[in-house]
């Protein structure tokens, strides 16, 4: 992984921006929204932020490279383990996307913010959900995490899964939780069933019928799940739902 870091001070900057593969950036952003160092930089602080910030994009890096003893060695310098790429995105999701319990368990225990939202909304359990980490959806769950959480697109855990094919967490998620939202809509109107029924994930599908997925509803292009055949990439997904 190539890694350029820039520690140089310029206005408005402050040396505060890290890149990693030209695509994560890290910004000194305080969570409660105020600014990090109200007061005028010295040398000191510049050094001692300069540190910081390099301490936080290899926290970053390591998650990303699945690096547990990485992780272990560089949490336990001055950092913030909530600092957020520029998607919005914490170490935590980067863990949970990846399904590594080993590593969001450090992170947990360092205090992370289990529930920090990137810009799209998406947070760690529906990261977890969406690339199909039963494991991690767990230990959120068992951590606290909310099952009812949606991102912008109003997706929810059972969406998440859904869509992106991951049967092991639909499984979960039906059998573990009272209120999963079987029928809850998106912004679109659409259903988990929706979802999987269009891409042509069978067995989501099917798992979702014998749950009790409503097959009637209509997304806000007014097609039902009966009439969307011809948006179907699977003819057996079609003719689970017609019968």
């Amino acid at each position: 992984m190539c890694v350029h870091i820039d520690f140089r001070y310029t206005p408005g900057n402050a040396g505060n921006m890290l890149r990693v593969d030209d695509c994560v950036v890290l910004r000194r952003v305080s969570m409660g929204g105020g600014e990090e160092n109200p007061e005028p930089p010295t040398e000191v602080g510049n050094r001692r932020t300069s540190n910081v910030l390099k301490n936080e994009l290899l926290l970053h890096e390591a998650v990303i490279k699945n690096d547990p003893d990485a992780v272990k060695r560089v949490i336990k310098e001055p950092l913030d383990v909530n600092s957020r790429n520029n998607y919005g995105r914490a170490p935590i999701h980067w863990a949970s996307s990846r399904g590594n319990t080993e590593i969001m368990e450090m992170l947990i225990n360092a205090k992370c913010d289990i529930e920090a939202k990137d810009k799209y909304g998406m947070r760690p359990i529906l990261m977890a959900a969406w690339h199909g980490h039963t494991d991690a959806v767990q230990m959120l769950i068992n951590y606290g995490a909310s099952v009812n959480t949606i991102n912008k697109k109003q997706y929810t855990l059972l969406m998440c899964a859904a869509r992106n094919n991951r049967l092991s967490v639909v499984n979960f998620l039906l059998d573990t939780i009272e209120d999963v939202g079987l029928d809850a809509f998106d912004t679109d109107h659409q259903t988990a069933l929706h979802h999987a029924a269009i891409a042509g994930h069978t067995h989501v599908v099917r798992r979702l019928v014998h749950a009790g997925a409503n097959t009637s509803t209509t997304n806000k292009f007014q097609f039902a799940m009966r009439l969307q055949r011809e948006q179907m990439t699977n003819t057996e997904t079609y003719h689970i739902l017609e019968n």
